[in-house]
């Protein structure tokens, strides 16, 4: 599966971390909806430091200062 994922990025972004969200339905006419969110094994992504360079590299966009791409 993560394969898969990887070949969905555009190319120069780097897969940090992904979740799997699958929705199910139930009980009388599939009415009541259910989730489950599969997380494969490893760091939790809030903490990452791959996701942490990503955002401070918006912010940085964002506050017109140059990235480390646009050097």
């Amino acid at each position: 599966m993560e394969d898969a994922i990887q070949q969905a990025i555009p190319e120069g972004e780097i897969l940090v971390h992904f979740d799997v969200i699958v929705e199910t339905r139930r009980g009388p006419d599939a009415r009541r909806i259910c989730f489950r969110r599969f997380t494969p094994l490893g760091s939790d992504p809030l903490l990452s430091l791959g996701l942490l360079s990503a955002a401070r590299a918006r912010l940085s966009r964002r506050l017109g200062f140059p990235g480390p791409d646009d050097e």
